[in-house]
């Protein structure tokens, strides 16, 4: 028996040792992904299905769920393909594949389907790329989308299957839309530093475009103006029944403003800004010097409550701060969130409550105070998913937020309290 002869059949031996490992590797590894899947296949089925058995009682949380219950079942539902390789011979051992069984009369998809043809819902196709804003026109009849394909759609809710409207003309990245408060104007603002005017009564007509102006926007409460925040960073109100008139400049912050609110009564245009300082403008005289309310780093977000009386502002020195508007001079609540910046906050309905969010894409955290008791977190939510949640507040325990949420979807970049 020769050297050689010896050599190869060690050789030979030693790779079908190694392939009879691999395999029992490979599919160990397969058995193991398939109990997985299993498992969040059966998540899935569960979460649409609960959410058929609320369509009756609550047709807007049985959405959310059969939402939730898609984004687990496209986990699930990807070919799975593990191969193993000899790299002596250059030959696969094995290749073991798993694959999610074919759709079941009670499986996610078909609950979805179910779902949704009970409530009438279908997507709204027609974009080339990302959304980066929605709004509701104030009588529901439209949802206008903004895209970074540069375009405006408007869909109608009323009739669902009819195309949407197109708007075009801008030359970037749509980053905001808002409805006149009387419905009658449509405002898109662009990364082009324009913002648009659109008729709602006649869509076909030219729009009104304002230069000088980043995507930073807000009608007043009574649609007289429209404010824009321009690169430069300063503040310009437009008179929107007469939108040729040069618009009145607000200058005094010293970097770009980042956030624009106008008060619920109207007496006030707040704006946060990359200065540190969020600054009030008084709408009986916006030249007039302005308010002055400081952080200790960039102004992120901001909001007024609902009945005017609260302003609170959302900073990158980790902190919101609550300003009573009836008057500024005395000291803000200071609500900490331990090393995190603010860049959301949103009032309940009734004024009272605050929530404050942080986030980033590792990292998110929600919390709740009650404005009659500032000095106790209500509840605090620590999310570690990039998902968008609705929280049940009639149902949350003091503490920590716990098992009451809906996940809604991917990637949330704002939040609100809801009546109801």
């Amino acid at each position: 028996m020769s050297e050689a002869y010896v050599r190869a059949t060690a050789q030979a031996q030693e790779s079908q040792a190694r392939a009879t490992a691999e395999l029992a590797r490979a599919t160990a590894v397969a058995a193991q992904a398939e109990t997985e899947r299993l498992k969040r296949s059966i998540e899935a089925d569960q979460l649409t299905a609960n959410g058929l058995k609320l369509i009756g009682e609550d047709p807007p949380q049985a959405l959310l769920l059969a939402v939730e219950g898609l984004r687990v079942h496209n986990d699930v539902s990807e070919t799975l393909t593990i191969r193993s390789r000899d790299h002596i011979t250059a030959t696969d051992f094995v290749t073991v594949t798993v694959t999610r069984p074919e759709t079941s009369p009670n499986s996610a998809l078909t609950n979805i389907h179910r779902l949704l043809e009970q409530i009438r819902g279908i997507p709204l196709i027609g974009h080339q790329a990302e959304l980066q804003d929605v709004a509701f026109s104030p009588d529901g009849h439209w949802l206008a989308t903004a895209s970074r394909d540069r375009t405006v759609r408007l869909w109608s809710m009323v009739d669902k299957a009819a195309q949407a409207v197109l708007l075009e003309g801008h030359l970037d990245v749509v980053g905001t839309v808002a409805f006149s408060p009387d419905g009658t104007q449509l405002a898109s603002a662009s990364a082009d530093q324009t913002v648009r005017l659109w008729n709602m009564e006649n869509l076909s007509a030219k729009p009104v475009v304002f230069a000088d102006a980043s995507e930073v926007m807000a009608f007043s409460p009574d649609g007289k103006w429209l404010a824009a925040a321009s690169l430069a960073g300063d503040v310009r109100l437009w008179e929107v029944e007469n939108p040729e008139r040069v618009p009145i400049i607000l200058e005094g912050h010293a970097d770009k403003v980042r956030t624009l609110a106008f008060s619920p009564n109207g007496r006030w245009l707040a704006s946060g800004s990359m200065d540190f300082t969020a600054r009030l403008w008084s709408m009986a005289d916006p030249t007039a010097t302005p308010i002055v309310l400081e952080h200790t780093d960039q102004v992120l977000t901001l909001s007024f409550s609902p009945d005017s009386h609260w302003l609170a502002t959302g900073s990158l020195d980790d902190t919101a701060r609550v300003w009573n508007t009836s008057d500024f001079a005395a000291k803000p609540l200071l609500l900490s969130h331990d090393e995190r910046a603010v860049n959301v906050v949103a009032f309940s309905p009734n004024s009272r409550w605050l929530a404050t969010g942080t986030g980033s894409a590792l990292m998110g955290m929600v919390r709740m105070w009650d404005l009659e008791n500032p000095r106790t977190i209500l509840c605090s939510s620590q999310i570690t998913d990039t998902s968008c949640r609705v929280w049940l507040l009639a149902q949350i325990d003091i503490g920590w937020l716990q098992g009451q949420s809906i996940l809604v979807g991917p990637e949330p970049c704002a939040f609100g309290i809801f009546p109801g």
